[in-house]
Formats: structure tokens, C-alpha cells, sequence
């Protein structure tokens, strides 16, 4: 795997960092754009390179810890989109202390679910003996490590995503203890952007502590 971390947004001297983690659809120069009206004192970068595949996305989520390390980093907001979330889970599971915020955007427990996939998990949420197919497969699955994240996070849903991504994003944050799940009315990209009410929400979460837990407006569904 070979990470990079590119600037985005405003330039920032801060030692927290608003970090991008994206998925496939977009390309490093369109990720970078999702941030250029965006105003915040954090620092922000997008995660550039080879993506993990199901079986590395631990191992991803190792290295990225390394990349912020070398960046200087000490405490980071990671913000997952779409397979890029599962990145963000498994980067807040394993580094509790510099992941002090999270946010994922259409989030699955699983990465990159197909439809085997898909199917397996509504046969574990109704019959127990659903679940000796969990060993079908070694792709990342975050469900029994999520009660592991502590610090604020934000679960988000696109107004055009369907119900098996919604099942998702509600099943994810009612396993995290400090969560808040909320579908989106407006698009969360546009015009290659963070869209207005994504951005309002962002802009709000930022400013969360990070000690004790906290309500924010979106904790209404």
C-alpha cells in the first residue's frame, strides 16, 4: 500500500487535523476540492493513493496512523466516505488517542459489502445460526470492535441511499456509545463541494468536546 496525505482547504498551523478519508469515486484532486470553501482553524488532508482492499483495511489503517505520526499530527477528526468510512472505523479503533472525533458518510460495518455479503448480514440479524457464515469471509468487518469507540461521532446518511445503507448507518451508531445518526436532506457533495447542510453540520461538530458526551443538533434522525 502506498498512502499520501495532500493539504486541502484552508492552511492551517494547528496540531488537530480534519482528515478525508474518501472512497473510490473520487480521485485525489476531487477529494482535495471537498474542502476548498471550508473554513476551519484545523488543518486538513486527504488520504491519496492505493486503497485497501477488505482483507488490508487494518493494515491501511496501521499505516495512515504512521503517515499522521510523520505529519506531526496529534489529534485527528477523521471523516469516512462511503468505503472510505470502514478506513475511518478501523483508524479510530486502533488509535483511540489521536482519533478525537469521527464522522462517516454512508458507512457500512462491512467494506465494499456485495450482495453475498448483503445477504449474510440479514441472515445474522434474524437467524443465530446466520452467524458461522461471518467465517465465510475475511473482509473487514468493524461490528464487534465498534463498542471500542469512545470519542464523539457524527453517522450520516445521503438522502439517495437505500435501506440496506441505512440499516447500516443506524446498526453503527447504536453500537458506538457517543453517537448520532441523522440522514441528510440535501446532497452531502455538490458542485464537487461539501454541500450546505453537510457543511453546516461539519462546522458544528467540530466544535464538540471530546471529554464527556454531547448533544448536537444532529441527533434527530
Amino acid at each position: 500500500m502506498s498512502i499520501r496525505l495532500i493539504p486541502s482547504g484552508m492552511s492551517s498551523d494547528s496540531n488537530a487535523v480534519l482528515l478525508i478519508i474518501p472512497d473510490r469515486r473520487y480521485t485525489a484532486e476531487q477529494a482535495q476540492q471537498l474542502l476548498a470553501d471550508f473554513q476551519t482553524d484545523f488543518r486538513s488532508f486527504v488520504v491519496a493513493g492505493d486503497p485497501p482492499s477488505g482483507e488490508s483495511v487494518e493494515a491501511y489503517a496501521r499505516e495512515l496512523e504512521q503517515c499522521l505520526v510523520s505529519e506531526g499530527v496529534k489529534w485527528v477528526t477523521a471523516f469516512g466516505i462511503g468505503s472510505g468510512a470502514s478506513a475511518a472505523q478501523a483508524l479510530t479503533i486502533q488509535s483511540a488517542r489521536m482519533v478525537r472525533r469521527v464522522v462517516l458518510l454512508d458507512a457500512t460495518t462491512r467494506f465494499e459489502p456485495g450482495l453475498v455479503q448483503r445477504a449474510i448480514d440479514r441472515l445474522e440479524r434474524f437467524f443465530p445460526l446466520g452467524l458461522p457464515l461471518r467465517r465465510l469471509t475475511k473482509q473487514y468487518d468493524s461490528r464487534p470492535m465498534l463498542h471500542r469507540i469512545h470519542c464523539p461521532a457524527l453517522v450520516l446518511l445521503s438522502p439517495t441511499q437505500g435501506g440496506f445503507i441505512e440499516e447500516q448507518g443506524r446498526n453503527i451508531a447504536q453500537r458506538i456509545p457517543n453517537a448520532w445518526f441523522r440522514r441528510l436532506r440535501e446532497p452531502a457533495i455538490r458542485g464537487g463541494k461539501l454541500g450546505a447542510e453537510l457543511h453546516e453540520l461539519l462546522s458544528e461538530f467540530l466544535e464538540v468536546p471530546v471529554k464527556r458526551p454531547q448533544k448536537v443538533r444532529a441527533r434527530a434522525a
